[in-house]
């Protein structure tokens, strides 16, 4: 699906001053280790208040975190199969965004038209995953192309891409701009199983990559740097 940049364009003409459409998803490995760290999610609803502020519209996307991987682990290794350990992993996700939402004054939502729908409203729409086999770095990235969003950001507790995986060697060195497809070989061929979706999954690389949607990836705590073009990874071009 190609982006309907005409039809964005239009939009952005008549709604002068608005803004962009961000997207941000907070890895639940952040905002829910295990269980909910109200400071961080204060923090990060700081965040939003501080794009809302600008006239940004903002869009939500929240992981499932420790508790997703801790079930898997103990389910996994009972049998159980990987589409029921999805959709465990979207009820928790969906758990988690009710308590953003909640704490964030915003709205709970289960669908793209619904996430549509709030935004035109003026109001936050937060949500967790949609279908099984589908990761929540997907998700975010359908939601940014259905609402033909302007950046899409992914908050993780590392800092980018790195050339190498940088919590086993001290020497990686952070990637700060790879192009669409090169994100796409980076994710091609990564285990993609229910509580595991390193870096980035490849169903989401080739969304942003068929819509053109500009992505930054980046410590949750590096955001406002990153939006100045300081911090983390982008993808684009």
């Amino acid at each position: 699906m190609a982006k309907d940049t005409a039809g964005k364009a239009g939009r952005e003409a008549g709604a002068e001053g608005k803004g962009e459409t961000v997207v941000i998803k907070l890895g639940g490995s952040v905002g829910f280790p295990g269980k909910p760290d109200p400071k961080v999610i204060q923090e990060f609803i700081g965040y939003l208040e501080m794009l809302r502020r600008k006239g940004h519209r903002c869009a939500v996307v929240i992981g499932g975190g420790l508790l997703v991987r801790q079930y898997v682990a103990e389910l996994r290794g009972a049998g159980v199969n990987e589409a029921f350990l999805d959709e465990l992993g979207i009820l928790i996700g969906r758990l988690n965004a009710r308590v953003v939402a909640k704490m964030a004054n915003g709205r709970f939502v289960e669908t793209l038209e619904q996430a549509r729908y709030v935004v035109e409203e003026g109001i936050l729409p937060v949500m967790g995953g949609l279908i099984p086999g589908q990761s929540h770095d997907a998700v975010a990235s359908v939601v940014a192309e259905y609402l033909d969003a302007d950046h899409l950001y992914i908050l993780t507790d590392v800092g980018g891409v790195y050339d190498k995986d940088p919590k086993k060697f001290p020497d990686a060195k952070l990637i700060r701009r790879l192009s669409f497809s090169d994100m796409i070989k980076v994710c091609e061929g990564l285990e993609s199983k229910a509580g595991n979706y390193p870096i980035f999954d490849f169903v989401g690389a080739k969304v942003i990559s068929r819509s053109r949607i500009k992505t930054t990836l980046c410590r949750f705590e590096d955001l406002p740097a990153a939006m100045e073009g300081k911090a983390g990874t982008v993808v684009d071009g």
